[in-house]
C-alpha cells in the first residue's frame, strides 16, 4: 500500500487571509494542487480547497474578487486544522 508521504506535497504552498479568491485558485493552478495553507504572521488560519471555490461560485459568481478566508472550512476536524480565519 502507498503512504502518504510517498504522494504528498513537501513544499507548503500558502496565501494571506487578504488573498482574493481569484488569486489563490492562480497559485494553486501554477503549483499544480488543490488546496493552499492561509497562513497569517506564521500560523495556520485555515486551508482554501477546490470544494471552496466551487461552493463560492455557486452562491456567488462574483466571489473570485472576494478575499479567499472567507471561504475556508468553518470548523477543525480530525486528519489537520481546518479554521476560519
Amino acid at each position: 500500500m502507498t503512504a502518504i508521504r510517498e504522494v504528498m506535497t513537501k513544499q507548503l504552498v500558502t496565501v494571506e487571509p487578504s488573498t482574493s479568491v481569484a488569486a489563490a485558485v492562480t497559485v494553486m493552478g501554477m503549483r499544480r494542487v488543490g488546496a493552499v495553507l492561509v497562513m497569517e504572521n506564521g500560523r495556520l488560519e485555515g486551508i482554501f480547497t477546490e470544494r471552496d471555490l466551487v461552493r463560492a461560485l455557486s452562491y456567488d459568481i462574483g466571489a473570485s474578487s472576494q478575499p479567499g478566508c472567507s471561504m475556508d472550512d468553518p470548523k477543525p476536524r480530525h486528519g489537520g486544522p481546518r479554521s476560519i480565519c
